[in-house]
C-alpha cells in the first residue's frame, strides 16, 4: 500500500487545499512495468481497473496506458517533463516492540 498526502487537489479547474486528505493505492508489477492502482473509494487519480490496465499493455507493449502513474526515478522525470522531481519518501513511523 502506497500512501500520498497532496498539499493541493485540482478542483474545478484551480488548485485547492487537500485538506489534509490522503490517498492509497497498490503497487502492481505486470510485465516487467511498475504501476499504481487505486479503488474507487480512495481514488487520488481516475480508477482504472487492473484488468483494463494489463489489457492495453498487452495490446501494445510500446505504449503507456493514459492516467496510469508509473514508477519512474527523478532523472526520468526530469527529462521528460522539465520539471524538478516533486516526490519524496518519507519512512513511516512504524514502533516495534
Amino acid at each position: 500500500m502506497i500512501t500520498f498526502k497532496p498539499e493541493s487537489v485540482l478542483r474545478g479547474g484551480e488548485m485547492v487545499s487537500a485538506e489534509n486528505r490522503t490517498y492509497e493505492g497498490t503497487e502492481q508489477t505486470y510485465k516487467n512495468k511498475v504501476f499504481i492502482t487505486f479503488d474507487k473509494e480512495n481514488a487520488a487519480e481516475i480508477v482504472i481497473p487492473l484488468a483494463d490496465i494489463t489489457h492495453e499493455l498487452d495490446s501494445d507493449p510500446r505504449s503507456v496506458p493514459l492516467y496510469v502513474l508509473f514508477k519512474t526515478n527523478a532523472q526520468v522525470f526530469e527529462n521528460e517533463t522539465k520539471q524538478t522531481y516533486p516526490f519524496r519518501y518519507i519512512k513511516p513511523n512504524v514502533k516495534t516492540k
